[in-house]
């Protein structure tokens, strides 16, 4: 991650990202104004993967009772929502979070993925994606990633599923859970869903940035 600096891991992420070979993949859950000057000088190119808040805000709360790293949580769901609403979450608020890469979405350098976009046709946004790094694919190799990509393999291969990391508590909640669009309607009550809509349109109605969240 670009911006790690686990104050026991040598080297810091940075220093491990300068030292891997190009071409490099980095992750990241900055902000676009708090990149590295040089990732937006250079133009590097920047995949930039948005879902809508609602699920969003509930992975988070299955992640952050999960994560040691993150505390781990502890409270209930009302009180992880009332957080969010008011704007205490670590990583910042979603909504500027979220408008510091939309705003910047027509630069060449920059792709946007929903991952509602994602889950509904696969195909359609690694084809997407690959064209967009310079890539092209033949049908059976865009077959093939969709099917190395899909939830249930990544749920079932140790490389994505972080069953080796031991800061993830999995009999809490496994990192990689459902994976599916609408989760949320498990989670928010009628109120919160209307605080949220409330709070969503304010931020978000001169925004043309639509989310599926069914």
């Amino acid at each position: 991650m670009l911006e790690r600096n686990y104050k026991n891991r040598q080297p810091a992420d940075h220093i491990r990202i300068s030292q891997l070979t190009r071409p490099r993949i980095v992750k990241t859950h900055l902000r676009y104004n708090y990149l590295p000057r040089q990732i937006i000088t250079k133009k590097v190119k920047i995949i930039f993967i948005t879902r809508n808040p609602k699920d969003t805000l509930v992975s988070f709360y299955e992640y952050s009772r999960a994560n040691s790293v993150h505390g781990p949580f502890s409270g209930t769901w009302n009180q992880f929502f009332d957080i969010f609403m008011s704007d205490r979450l670590i990583y910042g608020n979603w909504f500027d979070f979220t408008m510091s890469w939309w705003r910047n979405r027509t630069r060449e350098n920059i792709l946007v993925v929903k991952y509602e976009d994602m889950k509904k046709d696969p195909a359609t946004s690694i084809i997407q994606v690959a064209n967009f790094c310079g890539k092209v694919l033949t049908a059976e190799t865009v077959s093939k990633i969709v099917d190395y990509t899909s939830f249930d393999q990544m749920k079932s291969n140790p490389a994505t599923n972080w069953s080796s990391i031991a800061v993830i508590n999995q009999d809490i909640s496994p990192f990689m859970r459902k994976g599916i669009v609408g989760d949320w309607k498990n989670y928010f009550t009628v109120a919160q869903n209307e605080a949220f809509d409330t709070e969503y349109r304010a931020k978000m109605a001169a925004e043309e940035l639509d989310y599926d969240f069914d």
